[in-house]
């Protein structure tokens, strides 16, 4: 009899971690939520790059 409560349990705990997981999957948010600009919102254009790079002197023309 206690063997089918334990089972049970161990059934119903997997059903909520694979519910959850897919409860996740299609409510997910721009981005990664942790904040290492990853989101679309963060990102860099490529001209604004390569001002950075040139203004910068380690990385302009060699003198």
């Amino acid at each position: 009899m206690w063997q089918e409560i334990i089972i049970g349990l161990l059934f119903a705990v997997a059903l909520f971690f694979l519910g959850r997981m897919v409860y996740r999957q299609f409510t997910k948010k721009e981005g990664c939520g942790e904040g290492c600009g990853c989101s679309s919102a963060s990102a860099v254009s490529m001209e604004e790059m390569e001002k950075k790079l040139k203004a910068d002197k380690r990385f302009g023309p060699n003198k």
